[in-house]
């Protein structure tokens, strides 16, 4: 059996190579931000927490012709932290996302804003 570290390193591993690429730069961007935080496979996907939920990484599913990119990072109650629109709701009361389709598009700097902002939400 796999303990969490080597379900982790398999899950980023199996990824695509573009795919690979944002989320380790998501990941490393998170635990930067946030040393305290937690990182965990929940649902099949990457989930970060501290006292709750804080975000969590998503592929998107190629046959959802609405997808916006390779791979998103997810905020738990989006509603409730001070984003300026970077967050896209869809049609989601709880959860606001933002995908990128390579590493290059990240704003360093509005992520490590929210995050902080979620963090001490």
């Amino acid at each position: 059996m796999l303990d969490q570290d080597q379900v982790l390193d398999e899950f980023y591993q199996r990824l695509p190579e573009n795919q690979q690429v944002i989320a380790l730069v998501l990941r490393e961007l998170i635990h930067e931000t946030l040393p305290e935080v937690k990182e965990k496979i929940s649902w099949g996907s990457p989930f970060f927490n501290g006292k709750r939920n804080i975000c969590y990484l998503w592929v998107p599913s190629k046959k959802n012709p609405n997808n916006a990119g390779e791979l998103g990072i997810c905020f738990n109650y989006a509603p409730d932290i001070e984003h300026g629109g970077y967050l896209d709701m869809a049609d989601r009361t709880r959860y606001g996302c933002h995908y990128f389709n390579s590493a290059e598009e990240i704003d360093v700097e509005a992520l490590r804003d929210i995050l902080l902002k979620a963090w001490a939400r």
